[in-house]
């Protein structure tokens, strides 16, 4: 088991005051079977009151407002997780694997996971791979089957909005 102690720190500088800044953060580390939170605090500047939600994906969302003037918003973020031993990847899958994936997708709301995305590109090799699978690509729907470019990490962030 491996511990980290993460810190996180954003800041917006304004070239000249704002009058309100709306923020909704996505910084709070998520536990499952792989890694646990335990403690995990956000700070904001100038000071303000933080609410909390969960999202339809399951992360934990913190937002606030800002009514007041100011020239710099600072979001400090710190958590410890605790990293779980991960399990060995297995060297084949069942046969049944694909009907096991299907139903998922059939009984579940993954359309945000079947979207094109601009951190994908498609390989040849793979297009001829859902050109042999046939209909069973086309079963779950419109599917594309592509490679994550290396050194391309899915992006998570923050979203936010202001007055001036």
């Amino acid at each position: 088991m491996n511990f980290y102690s993460i810190r996180h720190l954003t800041r917006f500088r304004y070239s000249q005051p704002v009058s309100e800044s709306i923020m909704e953060t996505r910084m709070h580390p998520r536990s499952d079977s792989n890694q646990h939170c335990l403690t995990f605090s956000l700070s904001v500047s100038p000071r303000c009151r933080v609410f909390s939600y969960r999202d339809h994906l399951g992360n934990n969302v913190q937002h606030f407002d800002i009514p007041g003037e100011h020239n710099q918003l600072v979001i400090v973020a710190e958590s410890v997780v605790e990293q779980q031993v991960l399990p060995n990847v297995p060297g084949f899958l069942s046969p049944d694997a694909w009907g096991a994936l299907d139903a998922m997708v059939e009984a579940g709301d993954y359309w945000e996971m079947l979207l094109p995305s601009q951190f994908v590109v498609e390989t040849p090799a793979l297009t001829l791979l859902a050109q042999q699978m046939g209909s069973r690509a086309t079963s779950i729907g419109a599917v594309k089957i592509m490679t994550v470019p290396p050194r391309t990490p899915p992006m998570r962030g923050s979203m936010c909005c202001y007055r001036i």
